[in-house]
This record gives structure tokens, C-alpha cells and sequence, in this order.
């Protein structure tokens, strides 16, 4: 079974280089320091940091955090989850949100969801709400 959608690609520039490493899937910067993958309680809200601008990239749309200068890309998909996430939501919210827009199964879904937001909060792409 193939996921929903692919979280993202990490490209930091320095001078006209770019430098990147690949972890499971995801491109990091040499010497970030993602969070803890510690699973928030279903019912916290989550939202999207202010430390985060996004523009649209091809299908999908291009994340830059402020603080790290570190770029991410995500799919369609993930750019679905980003849009919705501009207001706090909880699993729950985006669940339904994902599993309704494209008629997908719930257990598909909710893996696929918690995937990537397991990288959102790994990357500081999310903040407390």
C-alpha cells in the first residue's frame, strides 16, 4: 500500500551550495535540531508556527522557517494539511478533513496524517495553540 502523500525535501543554501542530509525519507540540515517525537494527546490542537512562511511551489507549495532558513516541500496533499492547519485543529479535524476530500480509508488516512505531522512537530513547524 503506498501512502497518501510524501512529507517533504529540506534544502539549506549556503553561499551557492546546497547542503542536506537524508533521514528516513526526509531531507534535514547537518546540525538541526528537530523535537522530540513525543505523540501529542488526540485532542490538542495544533497549528501551524508563526515561524513558517509558505508560497506555492508546482503542485504543492514551498515552507521556509525563519529561525533555521531551512526550506520544505510538500505535495498537494501536504499542502492540503498545511492550508488547514493555519487555524488550531485537532487529529480528529484534520482526519475528517483528509479522509472527506479524498474519499480515502480511515486507517490509511490517520497513518498517513500522523506521518506527517510527526515531521511537522520533528521540524518546529508546529507551534502550541
Amino acid at each position: 500500500m503506498t501512502s497518501l502523500f510524501v512529507f517533504c525535501q529540506a534544502t539549506k543554501f549556503v553561499g551557492n551550495c546546497r547542503v542536506g542530509r537524508k533521514l528516513s525519507g526526509v531531507s534535514a540540515m547537518n546540525g538541526s535540531s528537530p523535537m522530540t517525537e513525543d505523540r501529542d494527546p488526540i485532542s490538542q490542537r495544533l497549528k501551524a508556527s508563526s515561524e513558517v512562511v509558505a508560497c506555492e511551489f508546482g503542485e504543492g507549495i514551498a515552507l521556509l522557517h525563519l529561525k533555521s532558513n531551512v526550506y520544505y516541500s510538500l505535495n498537494s496533499v501536504g499542502a492540503d494539511i498545511w492550508d488547514f492547519i493555519q487555524k488550531p485543529s485537532s487529529r480528529d479535524d484534520i482526519y475528517k478533513y483528509i479522509e472527506e476530500k479524498f474519499q480515502i480509508q480511515k486507517e490509511v488516512c490517520r497513518a498517513d496524517v500522523e506521518k506527517i505531522l510527526s515531521e511537522f512537530k520533528k521540524y518546529n513547524l508546529l507551534s502550541p495553540s
